[in-house]
């Protein structure tokens, strides 16, 4: 059992500190002075205002703390939740119960506070549920200007590498299967996109529809920032020209996605902020949390995060324990495929959003197929990425009717991002309900492996390169026929147990407050599941996490699903998950029930889609 005390606490949020920095090997992570995120419970704050003060807060001490520290404003981050907004419906159409955003607040307080200081102090206090210090992002892109690199003969390589032979995503022949919808909303939450670019709308902005601008609380989100070291000027219009520039039209550049709808989330600002001195073209946490959450309610399909910054990490306010967490957190329950950068620091620096399990982490690789590295920068690794996609030296749309070289992982996860567009237009055309966790595996599974030993990219799954580089012609095959795709919910209410009473730890992230709780019994639930049909080989099979109910072996528990499927054949597979009965809680409170699901017997449910031929 880990247990934390003030200390320990003040000593872990110090190490590991939510920052989002910026990704370039060369930069650094910028904590804003005076400015913290708090989240205020219920009781604190019975009003929800998009500007509140202290006499707005219900709790004398926490006035006191904030008003010793200088306050001078608390702006709600999320400007269009209420507390009512937390039902959601599904992709799916099944409802959801998503995480209460309305009273998340960006407070500033004086400049010289120790706001790591304050947080922990403030975390002590039951009115506060969460708390976080605010970071500025900056774009993980790289403008490599090496003479081979600027060859036309690379123009865009990626979509079809004509000096290596399928080293690329297969675009050409994935267009042979689907071009993509117009429906399948793709949202580029980044710096801003020239939607005056004659390669990216034609002119009435049905191609890059309606947008917002967050960083500076309007509705125009142009790609206007001045372009310069750390800034995300002339960002946003290339990452959009990846995913959907205008294609077969004699003009520019291609996009992998014939048909979609480009959703231009702008979340940096023209002029600063504060009187720190923060320049134009700085995107801070909240505007890009305030940025996917609209995306999510109005309707994006996909969201593209070509950026992000080392994180605090999972211990202390854990993966729900801020805006952007609990904005990526809400879009994924209501199925939203996101997606996000490695970083190009060339190490294993874990960067947020990509960090978060329920966003697709996506690498960079070269034309040979290789991780990118050794060019001035290099695509990150570690135990989070998900796959790896062409990102160096491709060509896409500028602002201002331009052209030229983009890269980085900034490149590669637009690359990412238009797959699986493609993806769901194709599960869309032949009626498949598929769900973003199923978008995720697919890319996963269809992925080329990239076995390289030289840098420690091995067999399957690696942290190098993840389960491979992406390819989009075998994913859109996998949902044509001959293939069948198919989904179903198995429960079982028997379980083993394989630890007795004893303490555990939990995170709040599926209803089991966090903290710790003691006469917990650990019960594995396994089983065979028999396929409806039997396959002529061995299919594709994975869960839909977000729908399964079970939780892993792991003390502390973040309280997420976990399912292990083994043994994999053309009739059917094993499976294992956990179920927890909680006694009593620190408090000394009696829970007596079983976990997850709040439930007074034990039940596990296992949802999972196979695709293969029968």
């Amino acid at each position: 059992m880990i247990t934390f005390n003030n200390n320990s606490r003040y000593i872990l949020l110090s190490l590991f500190l939510f920052f989002f920095a910026v990704t370039l090997s060369a930069q650094q992570s910028k904590q804003i002075p005076g400015v913290l995120h708090i989240k205020f419970s219920k009781q604190a704050l019975p009003a929800i205002k998009n500007s509140i003060s202290l006499q707005d807060i219900g709790d004398t001490e926490i006035n006191n703390i904030l008003e010793r520290n200088g306050f001078k404003d608390a702006q709600k981050i999320f400007s269009t939740f209420q507390p009512q907004d937390t039902l959601g419906i599904s992709r799916n159409g099944t409802e959801v119960r998503l995480k209460d955003l309305s009273r998340w607040y960006r407070v500033e307080v004086a400049s010289k506070t120790d706001i790591l200081k304050l947080i922990n102090t403030l975390k002590n206090n039951p009115s506060v549920e969460s708390a976080s210090p605010a970071f500025a992002f900056y774009p993980s892109d790289t403008y490599p200007n090496d003479t081979y690199f600027k060859s036309p003969y690379y123009y865009q390589w990626g979509l079809y590498n004509h000096s290596a032979a399928g080293k690329d995503i297969h675009a050409v022949k994935a267009w042979d299967i689907n071009k993509g919808r117009n429906d399948v909303k793709i949202a580029v939450v980044d710096g801003g996109v020239d939607y005056n670019h004659s390669d990216l709308d034609p002119g009435n902005r049905t191609r890059v529809i309606q947008g917002i601008d967050t960083g500076e609380d309007d509705n125009d989100p142009m790609d206007d920032i001045p372009e310069g070291t750390e800034t995300w000027g002339n960002h946003g219009t290339p990452v959009a020209g990846v995913i959907g520039a205008i294609t077969n039209n004699n003009l520019g550049v291609a996009g992998i996605m014939w048909n979609c709808s480009i959703m231009p989330v702008k979340v940096a600002n023209n002029t600063g902020w504060g009187i720190f001195g923060w320049g134009a073209g700085s995107a801070f946490d909240w505007d890009i949390a305030d940025g996917i959450d609209w995306a999510r309610i109005n309707g994006a399909s996909v969201i593209n995060m070509s950026y992000g910054g080392e994180g605090q990490g999972f211990w202390e306010n854990l993966i729900i324990g801020n805006p952007i967490g609990e904005a990526t957190y809400n879009a994924y329950l209501q199925g939203v495929v996101l997606v996000a950068a490695m970083g190009n620091n060339d190490n294993n620096t874990t960067m947020y959003p990509a960090g978060y399990p329920w966003v697709i982490a996506v690498g960079a690789t070269n034309q040979n197929d290789q991780r990118v590295t050794g060019v001035g920068w290099g695509s990150n690794y570690g135990s989070h990425i998900n796959v790896v996609a062409p990102g160096i030296s491709e060509y896409s749309t500028r602002r201002s009717q331009n052209f030229s070289y983009f890269g980085g992982t900034s490149c590669a996860t637009p690359m990412v991002s238009g797959v699986a567009g493609l993806i769901i237009s194709q599960a869309g055309d032949r009626g498949i309900n598929f769900t973003n966790d199923d978008v995720k595996h697919l890319l996963e599974v269809s992925a080329d492996d990239i076995v390289d030993p030289q840098d420690g990219a091995g067999v399957g799954w690696d942290a190098k390169t993840g389960y491979g580089r992406i390819n989009a012609r075998k994913a859109l095959e996998l949902l044509s026929a001959p293939y069948t795709v198919t989904s179903q919910t198995i429960y079982n209410s028997s379980g083993q147990l394989v630890w007795d009473s004893h303490p555990h730890q939990f995170y709040n992230n599926a209803g089991l407050a966090s903290g710790n709780y003691y006469g917990v019994k650990q019960y594995k639930v396994s089983g065979h599941v028999t396929f409806p049909t039997a396959y002529i080989a061995n299919p594709y099979v994975w869960v839909r996490e977000k729908e399964c109910k079970g939780w892993s072996y792991a003390n502390p528990n973040k309280e997420l699903p976990w399912v292990a499927i083994s043994n994999v054949t053309t009739t059917g597979f094993d499976y294992e998950t956990v179920i927890y009965w909680v006694g009593i809680n620190e408090l000394g409170q009696q829970i007596s029930k079983y976990w997850p699901g709040n439930s007074s017997s034990l039940q596990a449910r296992i949802v999972y889609t196979v695709i293969g031929q029968s």
